[in-house]
């Protein structure tokens, strides 16, 4: 509430135990059957889950662990009292009842209680609502006494010899605190006036004992002395009796004095609360007031008047917390004559003083409410939730704001909110491992802490569990503030479950949240994959890798790639000119292990292979996609389905990519130049069928691998992997070349490839972070480890940890790749080949990594004409969540004219980073992104991805379709070219080289006139 206005509620007639009653229709109140001041938490929440469940919709508005009372909210057109009668009915339930109405709620019937405006304006009526005082609170009156005359206290309101503790009277040293001033009696008043007793006025807190002190005399004057043994004396009744003190001290000195602090550092460190005024001067604070900037426990307090404005009299300054009504504040007078003023019962005073007990009830009803409180948290609990009187967060005059009981008193503790404990691990792979996240939702001011009192039990376990788990102060109760414990599971074997609970506690409140979890184990992903292979006629045009045109580049590059096809993984083949054709139908497979000598499905796939060819024709890439989704599309028992394009050159013959369509993963690899492929319509379709495209550029001697390498990370990214490193390099006679790469703990199993001339031209090792080397000569050693070799491959796929049974155990930290030239393969070789002469034998090393640490990297572009805008995000995992730690990303961008750059990628959020690049020039990006940083357990990690963007003028023209034609073509050009491709297939050698002497380049012209 704000203002002193309420909210509207919604409320009807209705008849309840015989009587007509008005009720909320959107609430209704259960208290539980407890035993008094021994709840038992557990059953508690149990019941309250029970009862949650059985009332669809509801939610619950506010507990009382303490009393067992619940409040609820259920849906509107829910019958109140029919579910009232039926909740009363059931086992551990006192009963249950609507949530009824009046003009006013908790308005006492205190005759003068309507001139009290102080109440209304801070919302009084409000926190009675929920709040009116226990026993288990203390507020001590530290001033001029009580009315009490004659062995009795005299005042109406202030007479319940049970509840107003009579302590010792400074000024006479006696147990009789009488005020011969009236100070005291007022502020006792305001505190703590018996209240809804038919007689005089309201005060805050209606049942919590009141301790009296007398430090002033019969002309309000006392000394620093008497105000700290004051203080110790509430002070240590309060411990002995195990109580919260709230103290009371509507004075304060013009000097400060040790006295003062070390009374303010008693009260403080005890854990108790100090309610000061700040001083009526209308200038700078009295002591101790001040001592709020040094002590949690000290509240200073200012005053306002009737129009919500700080008064011209209430000292100002930083040490000032909150402010109060101060101004016309009517409250208890001694029923008889002091100090010559002859008024009794009832008078209004001004100043900080009659501000002061206000916040001093509150105090009181906050601590009553939640009686777990520290003293600062009480006070925190009173500056968040007081009403800003200006701009900002604080002002010298009204300190934090002016308090607000009723948002104090409902916001003084805890709400906590299980929005996840129920944890379904659904088809997780086998070797993976999954987190998933007890999710509790904390709406408090204050440092909040969960422990797991019950821990999962196998095949589950905590991660990075460190108890307690917490969350700090806050000073926005209304926003929730999530609190995650983390549960982990790792895949067993396929068809495997399990099921398990947990319990966590709140530490502060004492709930119980009960944890369900269950989880089922399959087969590692597979993945039925259709390669899409060009054979148009710009096929058999040089590649720019030696002598290799680009027919001979693409089969070996497909070689390597049948060679590396993961165990139950499946290949189907298309080719495609003017048409397509199948060069595998059905898809092969599964695959057998990749070292298996009798797998008829990798044979096949590699013998089709070579039927590939040979080039001619133009180039329907529409055609080839097509086939390729028709035969996936009776593939079944695989995981996923995926089609891999490669073409050298862009659309000049339907079926166009605009005709066709797919419900497969798309892949494609475009070798060429981007002028060449104009590939915005292959980039758009892989883009939209969670794929991507990658350019070659021109090739030239360093690219040998590039197109192999590109066809490799694809299959990483269909097989869940991860690319960890991918050097290139030189291998000279005589050296080892040491090729580093990082593993960690969430790494399961990792493929070291390397990629090379020719089989046998390298040896190759693998070494692990303790320095042991994996070879030919032990390999058998190794269980976990398997050699595979193909005509330009070879790789270790290693299932971590990898140990020989003995002294050899092998998981985390830096390994090797060993790269040896074999000197005898060498030289047959050397005075063939001038480029491994002049530097040695030239690699590929690919490191790819099954892994619970993942990167997935993409890159859009808004134009493919220069000035396109590149953006490139990489998301960074951790067993399916996003790593918190921060972790370096750049992104090593090859411009098209050769130079590059590296950029850093922006974290825009956990785990993810950003970047936007313009491409002002015309030609291929490449793009690789790094990745380096550290594991939640601090374990070195790196990851790598490439990624191309192409631009072009006329990029953005629209790409052809049967329905609207090539913009690049026209029946005369059509003709044209299919004569010139002809001419090329059928022309012999002798004939083209007789054409290139005389100056004509017949390759060159078709190419110029066709691409």
């Amino acid at each position: 509430m704000e203002n002193g206005k309420r909210k509207t509620i919604s409320f009807t007639k209705g008849v309840w135990k015989g009587k007509e009653i008005d009720y909320r229709t959107d609430r209704i109140l259960i208290k539980l059957d407890i035993i008094p001041r021994k709840p038992d938490v557990q059953m508690i929440e149990k019941k309250l889950e029970e009862i949650l469940r059985s009332i669809e919709g509801s939610k619950l508005i506010r507990i009382s662990r303490k009393t067992g009372k619940l409040i609820l909210e259920v849906p509107e057109g829910t019958d109140i009292l029919k579910l009232a009668e039926e909740l009363s009915k059931r086992p551990n339930i006192k009963y249950a009842a609507p949530d009824m109405v009046t003009d006013i709620l908790v308005t006492p019937n205190d005759t003068q209680y309507a001139q009290q405006w102080a109440l209304s304006m801070i919302n009084a009526e409000g926190a009675w609502d929920l709040e009116e005082g226990t026993n288990d609170i203390l507020i001590a009156i530290l001033d001029t006494g009580i009315s009490y005359e004659a062995g009795s206290l005299t005042h109406p309101d202030l007479n319940d010899a049970g509840r107003y503790i009579l302590g010792t009277d400074f000024i006479s040293d006696d147990a009789i605190p009488q005020d011969d001033y009236g100070h005291g009696t007022h502020v006792t008043g305001t505190a703590a006036a018996e209240t809804d007793n038919a007689d005089g006025i309201a005060g805050l807190n209606w049942n919590s004992q009141v301790y009296i002190c007398k430090i002033f005399d019969d002309s309000g004057n006392g000394s620093e002395g008497d105000f700290e043994s004051a203080v110790e004396e509430v002070v240590d009744y309060a411990i002995a009796n195990n109580l919260k003190v709230v103290i009371n001290l509507s004075a304060g000195w013009f000097s400060d004095s040790d006295t003062l602090t070390d009374a303010c550092r008693y009260a403080s460190d005890n854990g108790m609360l100090l309610c000061v005024a700040t001083g009526n001067e209308g200038g700078t604070l009295r002591f101790p007031a001040t001592k709020s900037l040094d002590f949690n426990g000290v509240i200073a307090v200012g005053a306002t008047d009737n129009s919500d404005n700080v008064t011209d009299f209430s000292n100002v300054g930083p040490a000032v917390t909150v402010v109060a009504p101060g101004k016309d504040i009517l409250s208890t007078f001694p029923t008889y004559d002091v100090n010559g003023d002859t008024a009794h019962d009832y008078v209004s005073w001004n100043g900080t003083s009659m501000a002061t007990p206000h916040v001093t009830g509150l105090a009181s009803l906050v601590w009553s409410h939640v009686s777990q409180l520290t003293n600062d948290e009480v006070r925190d609990v009173i500056v968040n939730t007081a009403v800003k009187l200006g701009s900002g967060d604080f002002n010298d005059s009204w300190g934090h704001g002016r308090i607000d009981a009723a948002n104090a008193v409902a916001k003084a503790g805890w709400e906590l909110t299980p929005v996840q404990i129920n944890l379904n691990f659904i088809d997780i792979p086998e070797g993976e491992t999954q987190l998933r996240a007890v999710r509790i939702d904390v709406k408090s001011f204050h440092f909040t802490s969960f422990e797991m009192t019950n821990l999962p039990g196998a095949p589950f376990t905590m991660f990075n569990y460190s108890p307690p788990v917490s969350i700090g102060k806050s000073t926005d109760f209304d926003t929730p503030r999530p609190v995650f414990l983390w549960i982990k599971y790792t895949g067993t074997v396929a068809g495997d479950s399990a099921t398990g609970t947990a319990e966590a506690r709140c530490i502060q409140t004492g709930q119980i949240f009960n944890i369900t979890i269950s989880a089922n184990t399959i087969a590692r992903p597979t993945c039925a994959m259709v390669m899409v292979l060009d054979k148009s006629g710009s096929m058999s045009e040089p590649s720019g890798v030696g002598t290799m045109t680009r027919e001979q580049v693409l089969r070996y590059s497909s070689n390597i790639f049948m060679t590396y096809v993961r165990e139950n993984n499946g290949v189907g083949i298309v080719q495609f000119d003017d048409d397509a054709y199948d060069l595998l139908n059905p898809v092969a497979g599964p695959f057998g292990a990749a070292d298996d000598p009798f797998d008829l499905s990798r044979s096949a796939a590699i013998t089709a292979l070579g039927s590939y060819g040979p080039p001619g024709g133009n180039t329907a890439i529409g055609d080839g996609i097509e086939k390729a989704q028709n035969m996936l599309s009776g593939v079944t028992g695989y995981t996923k389905k995926a089609i891999i394009v490669f073409t050298d050159g862009h659309e000049t013959a339907p079926k166009y990519i605009a005709d066709v369509t797919t419900d497969s993963q798309l892949f494609a690899v475009g070798l060429g130049m981007a002028n060449e492929l104009n590939p915005a319509a292959l980039n758009e379709i892989c883009n939209g069928h969670d794929g991507y495209l990658l350019l070659t550029d021109q090739l030239d001697n360093d690219d040998t691998f590039k197109l192999a390498k590109y066809f490799l990370q694809i299959q990483a990214g269909l097989n869940n992997e991860q690319v960890v490193v991918d050097p290139n390099g030189y291998v000279a006679p005589g050296s080892i070349v040491k090729v580093p790469f990082h593993l960690n703990e969430t790494d399961i199993s990792v493929d070291a490839i390397v990629m090379l001339p020719f089989q046998g031209i390298l040896e190759i090792a693998i070494e692990t972070p303790s320095g042991d080397v994996i070879s030919n000569s032990n390999l058998a050693s190794f269980p976990t480890v398997t050699k595979v070799t193909g005509q330009q491959i070879t790789y270790f796929r290693m299932t971590l940890p990898v140990n020989d049974g003995g002294s050899i155990n092998a998981d985390t930290g830096q390994w090797n790749i060993l790269l040896k030239v074999n000197e005898k393969y060498y030289k047959r070789y050397l005075g063939n080949n001038s480029e491994m002469a002049a530097h040695g034998v030239k690699f590929t090393a690919l490191v790819h990594a099954y892994s619970n640490l993942r990167m997935l990297c993409s890159l859009s572009q808004n134009s493919y004409e220069p000035g396109a805008l590149l953006n490139l995000r990489a998301v960074i995992t951790e067993y399916g969540v996003p790593l918190t730690k921060n972790t370096s990303v750049e992104a090593v961008v090859k411009m098209p004219d050769g130079t590059s750059m590296t950029v850093a990628l922006a974290k825009v959020g956990t785990g993810i980073y950003e970047l936007e690049l313009k491409a002002n020039y015309a030609g291929i990006y490449e793009i690789v992104i790094h990745a380096s940083g550290f594991t939640s357990r601090n374990v070195t990690f790196t990851r790598e991805q490439v990624l191309t963007a192409g631009v072009w003028r006329g990029g953005d023209r629209p790409g052809p379709s049967s329905s609207s034609g090539n913009p690049d073509n026209n029946d005369v050009k059509d003709t044209i070219c299919k004569l010139l491709h002809c001419l090329k297939d059928n022309i012999n050698g002798a004939a083209k080289e007789k054409l290139l002497k005389e100056g004509f380049n017949i390759d060159g012209f078709s190419k110029c006139f066709c691409s």
